[in-house]
């Protein structure tokens, strides 16, 4: 009805009037105490609602992610703090929706990082910027959600796992982060050592995991560390191979190389740490 009328930017006045409206209700519910908890987080949830449907019709691209981070945040606080099953599926909703935003679409279409045979075509500069600012945000959500999960233990709707699960999820995109940006960098400035670059940040990633495991006495961690070894392995002696020019691929097997002896020296100084009974 307002398009008719006006330009599509007009319909974020009315959504933002609704959020204000659900707002101020919940204001006025909050002052009531616990009866009225219920009815608040009802409230609460359309006032979020609202403002996630105005974000897009106010501003576009990496914008969109920037603030559906914060609202996940937001909405994920206010769950725990009032212990609602409901918000809190509501902002693993939202933060799944944002991750999924910018891996599917942020990356190729703002960004112009487009997949190509598993590399990436030479646009590293664009909107480096805004993409750098992005991607920490991105990350850093989901480790505020793991911090805000063990400051919120123990929760009827939270597990002892959960803090765990946010962890593994914060390490994957960290590793996909990682592999998109040294990819675009290297096929941009050095495309001849692109190949070794991602089995080199393998093998690091997988040291930091192996170190991490010993800090934390975490046997998972390790497995983890040990799985990602070997697929770098298999990478570089049935793909690399073939692709390496000599001297990246002197350069990959050294790296590689002196990963796996620190990796088994810190086995050698921490192998009684390692017989005792190990959390995950």
């Amino acid at each position: 009805m307002i398009k008719e009328y006006a330009s599509v930017e007009w319909v974020s006045v009315i959504t933002v009037l609704y959020a204000a409206a659900f707002l101020t209700m919940a204001s006025q519910l909050l002052k009531q105490g616990k009866d009225s908890e219920s009815a608040f987080v009802i409230v609460i949830g359309k006032a979020a609602l609202f403002l996630i449907i105005t974000i897009p019709i106010l501003f576009s691209k990496h914008w969109i992610t920037i603030f559906w981070c914060a609202q996940a945040v937001t909405l994920f606080w206010t769950a725990l703090k009032f212990d609602n099953k409901a918000l809190i599926y509501s902002a693993y909703a939202l933060l799944t929706l944002t991750l999924g935003k910018f891996l599917l679409y942020d990356y190729p279409v703002v960004f112009r990082l487009y997949f190509d045979n598993l590399y990436l075509t030479p646009h590293y500069t664009s909107m480096i910027v805004e993409r750098y600012i992005t991607t920490v945000l991105i990350v850093g959500v989901i480790y505020a959600f793991r911090h805000l999960t063990i400051r919120a233990m123990p929760h009827r709707t939270l597990t002892e796992m959960t803090p765990t699960i946010f962890v593994v999820i914060g390490g994957i995109a960290l590793f996909i982060v990682l592999n998109v940006e040294t990819s675009a960098f290297f096929y941009t400035y050095l495309p001849a050592g692109r190949f070794t670059s991602i089995s080199v940040l393998w093998s690091v990633f997988a040291a930091v995991l192996m170190i991490k495991g010993f800090i934390r006495n975490s046997r998972a961690m390790r497995k983890v560390s040990f799985g990602l070894f070997l697929v770098t392995l298999l990478k570089v002696f049935l793909f690399d191979m073939s692709k390496f020019s000599t001297p990246y691929r002197i350069i990959s097997f050294i790296i590689l190389g002196l990963v796996l002896v620190a990796a088994s020296y810190l086995y050698h100084t921490y192998k009684d740490r390692i017989l005792k009974k190990e959390p995950l």
